[in-house]
């Protein structure tokens, strides 16, 4: 009797380690500590400061008053007002201009991006914290951080490697194994480009003023030449996001339906083919499924689907553009 009373224990126990487990993986939230960067980064926008005034050899009270002097000179101009109809958005910064297709099967969006300084590429977390399981749905996202656009990042908090740096802060270094190893880096001046993790150090990219990196893939498209592991991996169809760039502060994002009677989805190889007739050099493929998520000025412009339920799903984190700090485009 004692025998089958501590196997009957020993089970419990066994079952309630492996529940905690799984909730610990998948429920439960859990938000990590932010590790400090190897050097301080600061975006890249000149200091408003003054300069420093210059000394002078008679005392304060020996400088005779002075009288303000009348300039000829016009004010200087203020930034224009920002533009926006439904699927585009102009201000003296940011141009976006969003499409809908139709091709191959599957009904896409492209958002066609130019910024004029690379700070203006955000990423956000959900519920603004670090960590596992803690998840927000774009729109969410989107609003509490005073974004234009928006589309769903990389989904860093469902596992615990890759490489990840967010608005210049150095987060995670663990290099996933191949072939899924190979992150998007966006460094100081907004130039976007793939590294293999464990090839490089994340820590060392954050140094060198490293801006953003996403750990997901594959990478679609490097130096011009698409990817052989987009050009003969998976054939299959589903919802898709991602990202590349095809030029100085140009990038173009795109989101894919899947899953619906209206749209199958896009494999990779497509996907590269849809971002090179763009003109990306590099492109990068994000987290899809049920994740893909494009937002644009307070509304959700795609079909999220999971293949059972259309709405968006809860994801860790967003890529973003402000809006003008003008006021709310909205």
């Amino acid at each position: 009797m004692r025998k089958y009373t501590w196997a009957a224990a020993f089970s419990a126990a066994l079952l309630c380690f492996t529940l905690a487990t799984l909730l610990d993986a998948f429920v439960w939230e859990r938000e990590f500590a932010t590790p400090a960067p190897s050097l301080p980064f600061s975006s890249p926008t000149l200091s408003s400061a003054p300069p420093p005034a210059s000394p002078s050899s008679a005392p304060p009270s020996a400088v005779p008053p002075q009288s303000p002097e009348v300039s000829d000179e016009p004010d200087p101009p203020k930034s224009p007002e920002p533009i926006l109809t439904d699927m585009s958005y102009i201000d003296g910064d940011i141009a976006i201009v969003i499409e809908r297709v139709e091709q191959y099967g599957a009904v896409y969006y492209v958002a066609d991006v130019v910024l004029s300084d690379p700070s203006l590429l955000m990423t956000a977390f959900a519920k603004g914290k670090y960590g596992r399981n803690i998840t927000q749905r774009t729109s969410v996202m989107a609003g509490e951080n005073n974004a234009i656009f928006a589309v769903n990042g990389d989904y860093y908090g469902f596992r615990n490697s890759g490489l990840i740096i967010r608005n210049g802060v150095f987060y995670r270094d663990v290099p996933r194994r191949s072939p899924d190893n190979t992150s998007a880096v966006i460094d100081a001046n907004g130039d976007m480009f793939v590294v293999t993790e464990g090839q490089v150090s994340g820590q060392g990219l954050s140094a060198n003023g490293a801006w953003q990196s996403f750990s997901f893939g594959p990478a679609l498209i490097d130096g011009g030449v698409k990817t052989a592991y987009a050009a003969a991996g998976t054939r299959s169809k589903h919802p898709r996001t991602a990202f590349g760039q095809a030029g100085p502060l140009h990038y173009v994002f795109v989101v894919v339906d899947g899953r619906t009677s209206e749209s199958s989805g896009m494999s990779f190889s497509v996907l590269a083919d849809v971002l090179a007739e763009r003109g990306c050099h590099v492109a990068y493929n994000l987290d899809g499924g049920g994740s893909s998520c494009m937002w644009f000025n307070g509304k959700v412009v795609n079909t999220p689907s999971d293949g059972t339920k259309i709405g968006e799903r809860a994801i860790s984190d967003i890529i973003y553009i402000p809006a003008s700090l003008a006021g709310d485009a909205q």
